[in-house]
């Protein structure tokens, strides 16, 4: 409802989500996300952490970033819960929101089909009604 006020009749809404059906399947429930050594010797590393906790359709994802400046270690921690939308539940709140869905994709490479098993993206482009 809060993109509608934003946009004339006709406008284009793009939404790009993480299809989480592909996701549950094949879990990737810890890894690095980043293992970077800047030219002055400095490393980061990101470590993402997640969880799904499915009766909710909730999904936790959690991020450990470390950087090392030679002996020192810096250690942060963020969490982010985010919703896991299907197919069929976003096409019904964009409805009720006052958009239509028109397009489907499974990734931003134009002409990427989706397919709900293996998709990494579930991207739509919707008009407003």
């Amino acid at each position: 409802r809060n993109f509608r006020r934003h946009l004339r009749p006709g406008g284009i809404l793009v939404l790009d989500l993480t299809n989480f059906d592909a996701w549950i399947g094949k879990p990737q429930n810890v890894r690095a996300e980043v293992d970077y050594t800047d030219p002055d010797g400095t490393r980061i590393a990101i470590f993402a952490m997640n969880e799904q906790i499915l009766a909710e359709r909730m999904h936790i994802a959690r991020f450990l970033t470390v950087v090392q400046r030679s002996r020192r270690f810096d250690v942060g921690f963020s969490e982010a819960p985010l919703r896991m939308w299907s197919r069929q539940e976003l096409t019904g709140r964009l409805g009720r929101s006052g958009f239509r869905a028109v397009e489907w994709w499974g990734d931003l490479r134009l002409g990427t089909r989706y397919r709900r098993r293996v998709s990494p993206r579930l991207v739509t482009v919707s008009l407003r009604t």
